[in-house]
C-alpha cells in the first residue's frame, strides 16, 4: 500500500522510478525503498566500489562521521568492496518519505566525491 502510494506520487512529479525491486532513480544514484507490513520504511544506496578491505572500512568511518544516522558498511562483491547504505524509519506521510529517499540520494552523490579524495582514483562507481 505505501510503496503503491509512493509510485502515484512519483508519477505524478514525473520522478524516474522502477518497481521492480522498488527504486528511485536520480540522474546519479538510486534509492531503493522496501516496507514492511509493520510500516517501517527501509531505503537503501551504495555510494561506490573499492578494491581493497582498509580503504574501504576507511571510508566507512569518514562517511559514518558525517552521517550517523545511516548505517554504512563495506560488502564484499566479486572482488570489490561495495559501499552500503541504509535507513530505516517509520512511515508517517508520502511528502516525508520522498524527503528522506532524496536525502539519502544526495548523500550518495556526496559520498561518492568523499570516497575520491579519501581513496583516490581506484574509487568508482
Amino acid at each position: 500500500m505505501i510503496l503503491d502510494a509512493y509510485a502515484a506520487y512519483l508519477s505524478a512529479r514525473s520522478i524516474p522510478y522502477s518497481n521492480n525491486g522498488f527504486a528511485v532513480h536520480f540522474p546519479e544514484s538510486m534509492v531503493w525503498i522496501s516496507a514492511s507490513p509493520s510500516g517501517m520504511i527501509t531505503i537503501s544506496t551504495y555510494v561506490g566500489l573499492v578494491n581493497f578491505i582498509r580503504p574501504a572500512k576507511r571510508l566507512v568511518r569518514e562517511l559514518e562521521s558525517k552521517w550517523g544516522k545511516y548505517k554504512i558498511w563495506p560488502e564484499k562483491y566479486s572482488g570489490y568492496y561495495e559501499i552500503e547504505v541504509e535507513y530505516c524509519f517509520p512511515y508517517t506521510t508520502i511528502p516525508s518519505l520522498h524527503e528522506e529517499v532524496v536525502a539519502m540520494a544526495q548523500m550518495a552523490v556526496e559520498g561518492y566525491r568523499i570516497g575520491k579524495e579519501v581513496v583516490g582514483e581506484e574509487f568508482c562507481k
